[in-house]
């Protein structure tokens, strides 16, 4: 990787997400952003940096904004530190892909209805609750329904009459119907994971805590700039689940933005 200097490949992105939306412009300048070439997705984050591979240069401005806004989303509501939270609580059973497929999921049905395009094809939440659960919602109650926690928790969730413990939790076997239906929708929508955990790092749990703290204010006046501007995220107006927030140790609470 090129760990020196800001990206030159999302620099004209970058450029014009802040010219869009004041939101995601003010929660970029958080984020670290760099070029790379050893990731399998064409962006990807380790919860700080946001890394570009050759494959972002290769797509039309409109949809290299809207993965940048993408990645931007991964690291405002931590994704990262979340996904090594999980590991933390579950070991080895907790599944990252499905994970990171439900962070994915989220994020890009919020940008969608934000007005954002995302290379096709990508996953969606309504498509993934419809594929996996047989469920159909709206996209405004979708976003406010689910977190990326408790959709997981709800994917690898034992059928009825199981112990009500998360599937694979003692015994690292396969999870249920629905997790197995929905690796079968992330392969034929070409998923590949695009967020980097740092699960065994002692110190991270209580470093997340403070930043945790961090990321909540940012992304509470980031979402007021954009309110007050009337455009892009801030102005989406529907309440969001997977916003950072306090919650205890290996819990994360589902109150909606």
């Amino acid at each position: 990787m090129n760990a020196a200097g800001h990206s030159t490949r999302a620099t004209r992105a970058l450029r014009r997400l802040g010219e869009m939306d004041p939101a995601l412009g003010a929660l970029a300048l958080w984020c670290g952003h760099r070029d790379g070439s050893d990731g399998v997705a064409a962006a990807w984050t380790d919860g700080a940096t946001i890394w570009y591979m050759p494959a972002f240069a290769a797509l039309p401005l409109h949809e290299q904004v809207g993965l940048a806004a993408h990645q931007i989303l991964h690291v405002a509501f931590r994704h990262a530190p979340r996904a090594g939270a999980m590991w933390r609580r579950f070991g080895a059973a907790f599944d990252e892909d499905l994970f990171n497929l439900a962070a994915d999921a989220l994020i890009n049905e919020t940008l969608q209805l934000a007005g954002y395009a995302q290379p096709r094809p990508c996953v969606g939440l309504v498509e993934l609750l419809a594929e996996a659960f047989g469920e159909t919602v709206a996209p405004e109650a979708a976003i406010g329904r689910h977190d990326a926690e408790g959709l997981y928790l709800k994917l690898v969730a034992r059928p009825a009459g199981g112990n009500g413990r998360p599937s694979g939790t003692e015994d690292g076997n396969a999870a249920g119907a629905a997790a197995d239906r929905a690796r079968a929708y992330a392969l034929r929508r070409r998923f590949a994971r695009d967020v980097a955990s740092e699960r065994s790092d002692p110190e991270a749990a209580r470093r997340e805590t403070a930043e945790e703290a961090e990321w909540r204010q940012r992304v509470a006046r980031a979402f007021e700039a954009g309110r007050r501007a009337g455009t892009g995220l801030g102005a989406i107006g529907w309440r969001l689940a997977d916003l950072p927030r306090p919650a205890r140790p290996g819990r994360r609470c589902c109150a909606a933005w």
